[in-house]
This record gives C-alpha cells, structure tokens and sequence, in this order.
C-alpha cells in the first residue's frame, strides 16, 4: 500500500462520518416537515462544508508527493484538522429534530460562534501542515499559505461579528471558493 492509499484510507472514513452526519441531519429535518421553520443561514453553512469536505478529499489526491514525505506530527495534523471538519460538519444543522418546532435561524444563532470557531482551528491546521509540505517538497509558501490569508479573517470575523448580512455574504464567498478552487481539473495518477 502506497503512503496516500493509507492516509487517505483513514481521511476517508473521517470524511465520510462527516457526510454521513451532514446528509443524516438534513434528512431529520425533511421529514420533519412542517414543523421546521427554515432559515437560509444554517443550509448555506451545511452547502459551504459539503463543499470544504469535497475540496479536503479532492486535494490529497494530487499530493502523492507529500503523502510520501508525510511526518507523523504532520500525519496527526492533517487527522486533527479532518477531524476538526467533520465536528464543523456536525454544528451546522441540528442533530436531533425534536418533536415540536424547530427554528434554524435560532440554530444558526446558537452555533455560529462554534462553528467559526472550529473552522479557525481547522484552517490553522491545515496551513501548518500545508506550510511545513511546502517546505519539504520545495514548493511556494506563499501561494501554499494564499487562500489563507482571507479565509482564517474571515472565518475569525464571523466569531465575533454577529450580523447576518456579513454571515451570508461570508458563506456565499466560501462555498464559491471551495466549489471553483479545484474546478475543471481531472482526477489522474
């Protein structure tokens, strides 16, 4: 087994259990039905990690080359961070639906300052461990640690800034940028 194989064998399950948690809480709340009184925040932030989760996987399959050089500090920082993403996954619609209403604005509310939280951490994680695979392949920090330089503000100006104009125009930047980072390319060996 190649070194990405058994890297991405684990990432993968970790990625799938953060699908699995996204899809399974939609569900609950499309059975639900009436009783769910639907805000836009809440399935924007759940589009906005379905997109980082596919953008996470997409990416380790051209990094053979850091796969191949993976440290294990380095290993337990790209675990740490999908994990990280998958408890992201899990904040961003309810895990339970109960049996009377259930608003997402209040969700949202609820666990926006969390889920902003948990995507700092899980961003600083992965630049580390980006940064430290830049230097040992000879790539580009810079252009490594790039999109960095205005997700991690943003993501930290959405814990403390509380208006949802900004929260929308935050998550629609977001999901733009996780769907059209990696658009277009194909999937080759």
């Amino acid at each position: 087994m190649r070194p990405l194989e058994y890297l991405l064998g684990l990432e993968s399950i970790i990625l799938a259990l953060a699908l699995g948690d996204l899809t399974r809480s939609l569900h609950r709340l499309l059975l639900a039905g009436d009783r769910v009184k639907w805000d836009f925040l809440s399935p924007l932030a759940a589009i906005m990690v379905l997109l980082k989760i596919v953008n996470h996987w997409w990416r380790w399959f051209r990094l053979e080359r850091i796969a191949n050089q993976l440290t294990f500090e380095m290993f337990l920082g790209v675990v740490a961070a999908t994990v990280v993403l998958y408890l992201i996954s899990a904040a961003t619609l309810p895990d339970e639906v109960p049996t009377g209403p259930i608003d997402l604005r209040a969700h949202y509310t609820a666990v926006s300052r969390r889920l902003w939280i948990l995507f700092l951490i899980q961003g600083l994680l992965t630049a580390l461990v980006n940064s430290r695979a830049a230097t040992q392949t000879g790539g580009s920090q810079f252009q490594t640690l790039a999109p960095y330089l205005v997700i991690l503000p943003a993501a930290l100006s959405l814990v403390v800034i509380r208006n949802r104009a900004w929260h929308t125009l935050c998550l629609i930047g977001l999901s733009a940028f996780y769907a059209f980072q990696y658009f277009g390319q194909v999937l080759r060996a």
